[in-house]
């Protein structure tokens, strides 16, 4: 019996207490961030009460925009190329080793069926560099190795 009064006076105790109503508006440390925040969110309160009041804004002249002016042109005066001479028993030699080289890396190729086709092919680019280029012309090597690349 006795335990069965402590037990309802607990209960009844306990249904008797009023919780502890805490403070839900207590005051916080503001942050370095929150306190920035704030300052601006200040500002831009103010000019917004600037602006929808209409105040009248001192008004800046435009300044001039002034274009640049174009530089002058510069006179272009044709270049005439010197023609530089080489030996010309060296540069056929060159030329004919230029061309039995391409022969020799491209025996395989299916460019070609046999070595009278290539031949033939290599003795045209050098005809044709000859039609543009005199003997002994420096040029007339290098016209033969870039023809025969492409």
């Amino acid at each position: 019996m006795r335990l069965l009064f402590l037990i309802f006076s607990i209960l009844i105790l306990h249904s008797c207490a009023t919780p502890i109503k805490r403070p839900q508006n207590r005051p916080r440390a503001i942050s370095a961030k929150e306190k920035l925040l704030e300052y601006y969110r200040n500002l831009r309160a103010k000019e917004w009460k600037n602006r929808t009041q209409k105040q009248k804004r001192i008004k800046r002249s435009a300044r001039a925009y002034k274009r640049p002016k174009p530089a002058p042109k510069r006179r272009q005066i044709k270049q005439v190329h010197k023609i530089k001479w080489v030996d010309k028993d060296s540069q056929k030699v060159e030329i004919e080793q230029n061309l039995a080289y391409y022969c020799m890396k491209n025996r395989k190729s299916s460019k070609f069926s046999n070595e009278a086709e290539c031949y033939a092919f290599t003795e045209d680019i050098r005809m044709n560099c000859l039609e543009k280029y005199e003997k002994g012309d420096a040029r007339l090597t290098s016209c033969v190795k870039t023809r025969i690349k492409n």
